[in-house]
């Protein structure tokens, strides 16, 4: 509580300043020159919009920047035939639901990079969004893991 100056009228606290914005205008134009359009939402704004049942197919292989603490190391995996290192980053849940990143990148160009971070490390990257698996962890009280699918990652 604040009170005034003469501190017999009690004054509503000032309410707290909004968050930063997700991506930042510098991030859009560095992002726009390479050829891409960033996405304004966040993975856990996807998340939560997918755990709304909105349809995400407009934002399809579209650029996003993803950015918190690595939950895994990286892992090998192959997709159409092509090999990817696989790094686990973890949402916040939204209602029963629990939420995770799958960023995948290519192990030529940022194997060397990928080696080094730890779980619970912090890692940026802008990646392509592909989208969300949804799987069932507990039938017995309808819990889901979403993992948001983002590839060719790269580093920032």
């Amino acid at each position: 509580m604040i009170f005034s100056k003469d501190k017999k009228h009690k004054m509503a606290a000032p309410p707290p300043p909004p968050p930063p914005p997700w991506v930042t205008i510098d991030e859009i134009e560095q992002q726009k020159k390479l050829g891409r359009n960033l996405l304004i939402y966040s993975p856990q704004n996807l998340f939560s919009m997918f755990e709304g049942n909105e349809d995400l197919s407009v934002f399809v292989n579209r650029w996003i920047k993803v950015d918190g603490k690595t939950n895994t190391v990286p892992a090998s995996e192959t997709v159409k035939n092509k090999e990817y290192y696989k790094v686990g980053l973890q949402l916040e849940p939204v209602g029963w639901n629990r939420g995770a990143i799958a960023a995948s990148f290519d192990p030529k160009k940022w194997g060397d990079s990928l080696i080094r971070i730890k779980p619970g490390e912090s890692m940026r990257a802008v990646c392509q969004f592909t989208a969300i698996d949804h799987k069932q962890i507990s039938p017995s009280y309808s819990m889901y893991i979403d993992t948001v699918i983002v590839r060719d990652c790269e580093l920032q």
